[in-house]
């Protein structure tokens, strides 16, 4: 099963945090879903898991752990 894991990652825009120390691991086959305010750092977030933008700290960790064909 395919994992991505969001270590610590942190994203700031010069003095405005976004988010800060965010955790969590999501899996393949399961369905999410991001909620908060306007400019609560959402789309921030997909591009940081996606690869589009870098995160200010932490690492995005991806295991694609396929079975072999």
């Amino acid at each position: 099963m395919a994992i991505i894991s969001c270590v610590d990652i942190a994203k700031r825009f010069n003095n405005e945090v976004l988010f800060k120390d965010f955790n969590y691991s999501f899996e393949a086959g399961k369905q999410y879903v991001l909620l908060g305010p306007n400019s609560s750092g959402k789309s921030t977030l997909l591009k940081i898991i996606s690869g589009v933008l870098a995160p200010t700290k932490g690492q995005v960790n991806f295991n694609p752990n396929l079975p072999p064909f």
